[in-house]
C-alpha cells in the first residue's frame, strides 16, 4: 500500500502547518506553471519494490491551486481507489506545497524552497520520514514526471511517476 501513498503523486492540500493562510496569491509565473499541468493524465508509477501501478489524474485550477482527482483502478492487491492532491505556490512565504488524501486514509504534505516547479525538489513535512522527491516537466503540457526516494532504516524506496496528457 505504500506505492499509493507516493502515486498519486500531486495528491490534496489542506494544510502544510497551520501556519499556511489562504488565499496565497500565486504569482503570474507559478501560475502559467501549474497551467500547464491542467488537463488529463495517464500516469504510471514503477518503483523499487517492482510494483506497477497505473492511475489517471485529472487535474484543473482549483482558486490558487491545481487540484488533481486521481482514479486507481483495481489490481490484485487492491480495490478500486479514489485520491485528492492540491499543488500551490505560496508567494508569501517562497514555497511550494503539495498534499495528498488518499480514501485509504493515507495522506502526506511535501514543501519545496525551489523558484519554478521543473525542477523543485521536495522534502516531506507529514509524514516527517526522510523522503526527497523532484518534479520536472521535460515537455510542458504533454509530460511531467515525480521521482520520490526515502531510506527507511537499511532499505532505501523509490518511486517514479511518469504522467502524459491523454
Amino acid at each position: 500500500m505504500y506505492g499509493l501513498r507516493t502515486l498519486a503523486v500531486v495528491f490534496s492540500v489542506i494544510s502544510l502547518f497551520a501556519e499556511v493562510s489562504m488565499p496565497l496569491g500565486v504569482c503570474a509565473d507559478a501560475a502559467r506553471e501549474l497551467q500547464g499541468m491542467v488537463g488529463d493524465w495517464s500516469c504510471v508509477d514503477r518503483d523499487s519494490d517492482a510494483v506497477v501501478t497505473r492511475f489517471t489524474n485529472r487535474a484543473k485550477i482549483y482558486g490558487d491551486w491545481l487540484r488533481l482527482d486521481s482514479s486507481f483502478a483495481a489490481e490484485p492487491r487492491h480495490a478500486p481507489v479514489t485520491g485528492i492532491t492540491f499543488l500551490g505556490r505560496d508567494a508569501a512565504r517562497q514555497r511550494w506545497i503539495i498534499t495528498a488524501v488518499i480514501e485509504t486514509g493515507e495522506y502526506w504534505v511535501r514543501s519545496s524552497p525551489s523558484k519554478h516547479l521543473d525542477g523543485s525538489r521536495w522534502v516531506d513535512a507529514y509524514p516527517a520520514d526522510g523522503a526527497t522527491a523532484v518534479l520536472r516537466l521535460p515537455q510542458p503540457g504533454r509530460r511531467w514526471t515525480f521521482q520520490l526516494t526515502q531510506a527507511s532504516g537499511s532499505k532505501a524506496f523509490e518511486s517514479n511517476v511518469t504522467c502524459d496528457r491523454i
